[in-house]
């Protein structure tokens, strides 16, 4: 391989790790590898995946064009997982907190099926909000 293809395949390296727009897709890359003559952009969605010629390798690198990184997502991501986690723990809480105090007085249980409603429709949304999201991303897929 000439200086000029190492150097190509570097640029394809350099790619690991960041979301490029390529074909009218975001892509996030996962690693480069060389098989046979050709450089696989492995990408986190199979369907994804890139296939290049190596003697092209150069013309479609400049054909994708870096949006940010995969890192950016995956904390915005563990944010809000983090934040749901929480929730939830705040909302079994609560249930566990209803039960206990049925248990103790019958006088409670006007106010704890109030709550246990509001509980189901906030479970209710967040199944919603989940469906939504796997639209979405079949939607991206495609």
């Amino acid at each position: 391989m000439t200086r000029r293809d190492e150097s190509i395949v570097r640029s394809a390296d350099d790619l690991i790790g960041k979301t490029v727009m390529y074909m009218g897709k975001q892509r996030n890359v996962v690693t480069v590898t060389r098989v046979a003559g050709q450089i696989l952009i492995v990408c986190e969605n199979d369907h994804h995946n890139i296939l290049i010629k190596e003697q092209n390798l150069s013309d479609e690198i400049k054909n994708m064009i870096v949006v940010g990184k995969m890192a950016d997502r995956q904390n915005g991501i563990q944010k809000y997982q983090e934040a749901e986690k929480q929730q939830i723990s705040d909302l079994r809480d609560i249930m566990l907190d209803n039960i206990k105090k049925v248990k103790e007085s019958k006088d409670y249980i006007p106010q704890a099926k109030i709550i246990t409603n509001s509980v189901n429709t906030l479970l209710n949304m967040a199944k919603l909000n989940i469906d939504l999201v796997k639209q979405q991303q079949k939607n991206r897929e495609y």
